[in-house]
């Protein structure tokens, strides 16, 4: 197989501009093979944002016809929980993604001459395992009849898990292998500290051929133990915030293994910052995991100085082998007129991402069920210069006029006189005023790709996941889909546990898949979920 053109320049149309902010320039950027090109919005060259835009090729089928793949799978108590629409166990619904899996890689073994060398491992305190092999003779009943004997058991050893992982063997150890290693909680049995369960998928991933996707699986999974494991080189950290979308989740993640088309990629920036979603900041030098065929994708960064040159260094398939290569460019082309509408979409997006970080920061503080906690002084609400409407005062009686003697000079003596608001009412506000916004966007200049329909939703998830107990799963789930450009959406809010007495005036979209997905991604998806 060759493909002849990996990157194809991404065509741009200039619309109708929306003021955003005036003091702010806009650029935006496009990649092909070997040559970057620079659009900005107007001639002046400071303070600018700008846009990296990177379009993938598609290929009609997957880079290989032979795969690896290893399914762990948490089977203890707590996946007889009974979730979701449809009122089934957490173990219900994995097993039937499961079973999709097996019929779709077996539908792909008849009709594309592939094969796929699989191992299941299931885990409590133990772990049982069955290797298969899938090609176009394959029986898949007998797989299909192992699958659904298994049953939820006993506490979850997931460095036991990793242990046997480690010594299991492939027909073929030389071919790529992706580990799919999923829990719904905490480890409560064997090695529980995550830096040591660190080490132990650190050990797994010594074989440079295998790469780890890790699925926190259900509101209740232990984020904190996956995201510490997606430290690591060549892992991803999936966030099944409903357990009904698990099996778009699985598909997306398969996809994204079987039409990969670059991976160890490293973008930098001479003269500016490109924003990193994951740490919240801007810097110079961002690590993107892969490209992946037919996608689509763009990174925002700004300008911090009048020259420009950006490095996209990794390796790519081309001509049907891996190799390096590195895309440079400096040149920027000026527009004749400041309304490029593209661009703005990706500020929007960037100022949702900072929000979703926030919430997120909120949401995992050890001290967010504490109410007093959260307190801090704020401006006068009432003042010309204030910048959003906030939230009615906490109430009298949570108010006092001094502060205690007490702990007076730490965060803990945070309930102060008069004005005062949680640190989550003053960030609720600012959700909500950042959701008028992207609504006015839209109304303005329409939504065709469902690009700022797919932010409102992050808004409004977020806002609800915010005063929810169970809300970590729910921010996580859609902060790395949006972050990653990924090609699902989780929008089911069945089993997120707030009082849900919000009028948005706006429909959470159903689509599965985001603005993001590629022709071959939603048709694997279809495939998996419609099953």
């Amino acid at each position: 197989m060759i493909i002849y053109r990996l990157l194809k320049i991404s065509k741009n149309k200039i619309i109708n501009y929306y003021k955003i902010d005036i003091n702010t320039k806009y650029v935006i950027i496009s990649i092909k093979m070997v040559e970057l090109t620079i659009r900005s919005r107007t001639p002046e060259k400071i303070q600018d944002y700008a846009l990296v835009k990177v379009t993938v090729d598609e290929i009609a089928s997957p880079l290989n016809k032979n795969y690896n793949w290893m399914f762990i799978s948490d089977k203890s108590g707590s996946m007889d929980i009974v979730e979701g629409k449809e009122k089934r166990t957490r173990l219900d619904n994995l097993k039937d993604t499961l079973i999709r899996i097996i019929e779709y890689l077996y539908n792909q073994a008849k009709n594309e001459s592939m094969t796929h060398d699989i191992w299941l491992l299931e885990f409590d305190s133990e772990v049982k395992r069955k290797k298969i092999f899938i090609d176009e003779n394959t029986d898949c009943k007998e797989i299909i009849d192992y699958i659904k004997q298994i049953e939820a058991n006993g506490m979850t050893d997931i460095s036991k898990a990793l242990n046997v992982a480690k010594s299991l063997k492939f027909d073929n150890n030389e071919l790529k292998t992706t580990v799919a290693l999923m829990s719904d909680g905490e480890a409560t049995a064997g090695i529980q500290d995550p830096d040591l369960l660190k080490i132990k998928l650190a050990e797994l991933l010594e074989n440079t051929q295998i790469n780890c996707q890790l699925i926190g699986y259900s509101a209740d999974h232990c984020y904190a133990l996956m995201q510490k494991l997606n430290k690591l080189n060549r892992t991803d950290y999936h966030c099944i915030s409903s357990i009904e979308s698990s099996s778009c989740v699985y598909a997306d993640m398969m996809h994204s293994v079987m039409y990969e088309t670059g991976k160890n990629i490293t973008m930098t920036i001479n003269g500016g910052l490109i924003y990193n979603f994951k740490t919240n900041t801007w810097v110079s030098s961002l690590l993107i995991n892969q490209f992946i065929s037919g996608s689509n994708k763009s990174w925002i960064f700004k300008k911090t100085t009048d020259d420009i040159e950006i490095n996209i260094k990794g390796e790519f398939y081309y001509n049907d082998k891996w190799s390096e290569k590195t895309f440079t460019q400096s040149k920027i082309e000026y527009p004749e007129k400041n309304n490029d509408l593209e661009v703005e979409k990706y500020v929007l997006r960037q100022k949702t991402q900072v929000l979703m970080a926030e919430s997120k920061k909120i949401k995992q503080s050890s001290n967010l069920d504490n109410f007093n906690n959260n307190y801090q002084s704020v401006p006068n609400p009432n003042k010309r210069n204030s910048p959003f409407m906030l939230p009615p005062r906490a109430p009298k009686k949570l108010r006092q006029r001094t502060a205690p003697v007490s702990n007076k000079n730490t965060e803990s003596s945070n309930i102060i006189i008069d004005n005062c608001f949680t640190k989550k009412d003053i960030l609720e506000a600012k959700l909500k005023k950042h959701l008028e916004l992207l609504k006015e966007f839209m109304k303005n200049n329409g939504d065709d790709d469902q690009f700022i329909t797919t932010l409102c939703d992050d808004i409004i998830i977020t806002i609800r996941a915010l005063n929810a107990s169970n809300g970590v799963a729910y921010i996580l789930s859609r902060e790395t889909s949006q972050g990653l450009q990924r090609g699902y959406n989780q929008t089911d809010l069945t089993d997120l546990e707030d009082n849900n007495s919000y009028d948005f005036n706006h429909n959470l979209s159903n689509a599965i898949t985001s603005p993001y997905c590629s022709q071959s991604a939603a048709q694997m998806i279809r495939s998996i979920t419609s099953n």
